[in-house]
């Protein structure tokens, strides 16, 4: 199967030759690049390396790592794109922005446009190198270690993530507070027996809310949800968004805010960054909820034609950005994204409640499937 890129993923990369293209469509658009792997073996990451050096660019190779630590070193060294090889059934590589974010619309052509043209790199005189980036995973480590202070009341666990063993929080006979992680490592959940789950949306606001107290703006993804605005509305704040796939300006803001605040691209660092939070300002935990917006959302890919998709997304042109479309519908708030595929979209209803956000997505579902919308 041939390599392509989609929603940030280059998939079809199973043999050694389709790795080495893919390195050398990287190497094209950026001459800096953080390379690492979650498995074992190293054939996929030698042939990436070395169609990336044979273009002519730099490789700083981490080895088998946790994706958010790759993330945080292509901040340190100023690489513009972070290619993260995952090995399952079908070789998949993430690629993204410098510190995690995704690809804007013009790296996405330009990868996708190289990748068809799968031409295999010569050897120049001034090829690229490769550092040995490993150094980088404990300057991580102990950047996590410092969020939390040694007059931390809880006792920290982390659930089983590879990677996250190696680290170590204060001992104390506190509540216990175990932190979850998505399987990239993007996201995070907090789960005490005194509050039971804190979703990553909590988290986010009160991460968000901690900047707003201090006249500061956020930069939150697209698909966030959009009581997000309200809440910083209150504290005479703004919430700059960014999108999936950007054009490369209107979302230039939200953008910069989020590789600065870090917190919607590394789920431990949120984690962590929560846990300092309510620390310092002594909130208990059961408190958290009552302190930020009560919402709901729903979620749901709907297979569509092309040509649907985009006279949908034309129907609602007055509120498209880059990201989608969006549109209130009483106290509901609906986002309509295109799959990066063409074959659809994702529909997202955010409600003050669960039973209207499940209704009315249903609703929409079959108004589209109809061809009613």
């Amino acid at each position: 199967m041939k390599a392509v890129l989609q929603e940030n993923k280059i998939i079809g990369t199973s043999s050694p030759e389709e790795a080495i293209f893919t390195g050398a469509a990287a190497a094209g658009y950026s001459k800096r690049i953080a390379v690492g792997r979650n498995g074992q073996s190293r054939a996929a990451e030698m042939a990436l390396c070395s169609g990336i050096i044979s273009s002519g660019s730099d490789v700083i190779l981490l080895g088998k790592c946790m994706e958010t630590e790759l993330f945080f070193a292509s901040r340190l060294t100023g690489c513009d794109l972070c290619l993260y090889i995952k090995e399952e059934p079908l070789m998949k590589i993430e690629v993204r922005a410098k510190g995690g974010l995704p690809l804007d619309c013009e790296a996405n052509h330009f990868i996708n446009e190289a990748l068809k043209e799968r031409s295999m790199p010569e050897i120049f005189s001034d090829e690229g190198t490769i550092t040995d980036g490993q150094g980088f995973r404990e300057v991580y480590k102990q950047h996590i270690e410092g969020l939390i202070s040694k007059e931390c009341p809880y006792s920290i666990k982390l659930s089983r993530t590879p990677g996250t063993n190696k680290l170590h929080f204060p001992e104390n006979d506190g509540e216990e507070l175990v932190i979850q992680l998505s399987s990239d490592g993007t996201k995070a959940s907090v789960y005490a027996e005194s509050c039971g789950f804190l979703s990553y949306e909590k988290l986010i606001f009160i991460c968000c809310m901690d900047l707003f107290e201090n006249g500061k703006d956020v930069g939150l993804p697209f698909e966030f949800p959009f009581s997000a605005d309200n809440f910083a509305a209150k504290y005479g704040c703004k919430v700059h968004r960014y999108f999936s796939c950007s054009d490369g300006y209107s979302d230039d803001r939200g953008r910069k805010l989020a590789r600065e605040q870090n917190f919607t691209l590394d789920g431990l660092f949120l984690a962590l960054r929560f846990i300092d939070i309510i620390t310092r300002k002594g909130v208990r935990l059961k408190d958290v909820p009552s302190m930020v917006p009560d919402f709901y959302v729903t979620k749901k890919f709907i297979e569509l034609d092309k040509d649907r998709v985009e006279g949908i997304l034309n129907h609602w042109e007055g509120s498209s950005t880059p990201g989608g479309t969006t549109f209130a519908k009483n106290e509901n708030r609906v986002v309509m994204q295109p799959s990066s595929s063409g074959k659809g979209l994702w529909v997202q209803i955010e409600s003050r409640s669960m039973e209207t956000a499940a209704e009315l997505c249903g609703r929409i579902e079959e108004k589209l499937k109809n061809d009613e919308f």
